[in-house]
């Protein structure tokens, strides 16, 4: 499901790069509407946190549970925000500057950046299998495209229109819960054995 929404998104971001009209704007809103909806759905890393607390007893696991609920609710709140700001600087959704302006090449690049790698350096010390790394590294591909492409604030946000980047930001929200979910659930399971 989120393969083919992200191609999807992919293949509407490449088509609306120029511009975006009415339709273009309405097919965004319609996948934002299926992330929302497939976050909905999925066991939420809350849950998975409050069984780690009434079942483990093991301090550090307890520690590194807390450490990823406060840094992910710190990087969700942050693009929340970002998405705000997107929407009061283009409320049609179809220009193409207001993205570039706010998220290429300034301070708040860095910041998303930044929170970005924090993240998933704080959810790769958590896990210790190749395997487990490997699945990380599918639940957040941005943050490897940060560590392996100077350019990913141009590549990702550059002259496309605010709703695609919005759009983008939502499918950043759900990676985000994704990964948490799954790197609580691998520190769950390693505090029952």
């Amino acid at each position: 499901m989120m393969k083919i929404l992200f191609s999807c998104l992919l293949l509407f971001t490449s088509i609306s790069c120029q511009s975006a009209n009415q339709k273009t704007v309405a097919q965004f809103k319609e996948i934002n509407y299926s992330l929302e909806n497939y976050s909905a759905l999925t066991k939420t890393y809350n849950d998975i946190a409050e069984l780690i607390r009434k079942e483990t007893h093991d301090e550090a696991i307890l520690k590194q549970t807390e450490a990823i609920l406060l840094l992910t609710k710190q990087n969700l709140d942050f693009l929340a925000h970002l998405k705000v700001l997107l929407q009061q600087k283009d409320t049609s959704g179809m220009g193409t500057t207001a993205s570039g302006a706010l998220l290429v090449a300034t301070p708040t690049a860095t910041k998303l950046k930044n929170s970005i790698l924090n993240l998933y350096d704080t959810f790769r010390l958590c896990l210790h299998e190749p395997s487990q790394i490997k699945k990380l590294d599918s639940l957040l591909p941005m943050a490897l495209d940060i560590k392996n492409n100077p350019g990913w604030d141009k590549k990702w946000f550059d002259q496309i229109p605010t709703v695609a980047a919005i759009t983008l930001l939502n499918k950043l929200e759900t990676d985000h819960k994704r990964a948490a979910a799954f790197v609580l659930t691998e520190l769950s399971n390693k505090g029952k054995k």
